[in-house]
This record gives structure tokens, sequence and C-alpha cells, in this order.
């Protein structure tokens, strides 16, 4: 399986590395918010009418015209897009620095949720951590972030995945200076690991 964890330039990169089937499986995993961004960066700006020709649109949104639009106004009001005045005195939209981020982690969570389907290597990723109580707050993150990142909690403090682990989620324990306080393995061989395969969909 890849690892989606580099930047992408736009939803077409995804579609030149996997099949329409596998990614239209992966889009049941996307917001509305997610979709408008990867939109509104793909087109580089635009207006909320030149959304609805658009293929993404159809490909994500399922004509939800109204509660697209209200997404879009939504994103604006939280800093992700910004309006901008053109040549036509036409109000369009385009994603922000914020907002550019947030397109990446949409268009990287596509990835991971495809990379879900190709062909398994036959490791497992672990992830065991053991953190003190009064960074609660931390351990509650982690635990959001492994979930997010495609792992499922095999005991109170040991997750598993088969995927291979995000740069991003390695970045974010960097960034947090929790390194001593997590472990990470690969393990090659798993005795009777069929219940785990069936947890995650591997035959």
């Amino acid at each position: 399986m890849s690892k989606p964890s580099e930047n992408y330039d736009g939803y077409a990169s995804l579609k030149r590395r996997y099949s329409p089937a596998t990614l239209k499986a992966a889009h049941q995993a996307l917001t509305l918010s997610q979709a408008a961004l990867i939109m509104i960066g793909d087109m580089i700006g635009g207006m909320i009418k030149s959304f609805h020709p658009h293929p993404y649109y159809h490909t994500f949104c399922n004509h939800r015209e109204k509660s697209f639009s209200s997404t879009v106004s939504r994103l604006h009001k939280e800093g992700y897009v910004e309006k901008v005045q053109s040549p036509g005195s036409k109000k369009i939209f385009r994603l922000t620095e914020k907002g550019r981020i947030r397109q990446q982690q949409a268009l990287r969570h596509i990835a991971l949720q495809a990379s879900k389907n190709k062909e398994w290597d036959g490791k497992w990723r672990m992830v065991v951590f053991d953190i003190p109580e009064q960074r609660k707050r931390y351990r509650d993150s982690l635990r959001a972030q492994l979930h997010y990142f495609g792992f499922l909690q095999l005991q109170k403090s040991v997750w598993v995945t088969p995927f291979h682990i995000d740069e991003e989620l390695l970045e974010a324990v960097r960034n947090a200076r929790m390194e001593r306080f997590l472990h990470f393995a690969v393990v090659e061989e798993w005795h009777n690991d069929r219940s785990l395969r069936r947890m995650f969909g591997i035959k």
C-alpha cells in the first residue's frame, strides 16, 4: 500500500493514482466541508454557481446545492476561504493558507481511505503508549488521531493498523514532544491474526 503523506496538487493527482471504484468508496469518509475545500482549491477560486457543473460537485455533493452554499459561507466565516473581487465585479472564493492546509488534509484523508483497498504487505503497525494522567488532554487527542489515521484499539493503550504510519501523525507526536511516551513497532508475523484481518476487512 502507498503511504499517503505527501502534498497533492489537487484531486486529479489522486485520480491518477487510484481507480475510480477505489476513490468512490473513499469519498464516503469525506465531509461536505472537505469536499468544498477540495473543489475551491482545484478551481483556483470560483463563484458558488460555478461549482455546480464541476465534475467534483457531482462526485462529492450529490446535488446538495443549498447545503453546499451554506458550507462555503461557513468556511468563509471560519477563515478557510476568502472572497476576492473579480474584474467582472463578481465575488469569487479562493483558499486561504489555513484553507490550503485543510484541503491537503482532506486529500490525504481520501488517499488514506483509498490505500486501505490496495494490496496489504502482510505487516502490522502497532502503537503503544503510556501517557501520564496530567497530560490526559493530549492522550485523548492522540486517540482521536490514531482513529483518524486508520488505527483500531486492540487494548487500552495499544493500537494497531495494517497500513503505513502516516508522516503527519509522526510529526504531531514530535511537535508535542511526546516521543518518550510512545513506541512504534512493525510486526511481520502475528500468530492467529484472523480476528484482526476480519476487523480491517482483509482476506
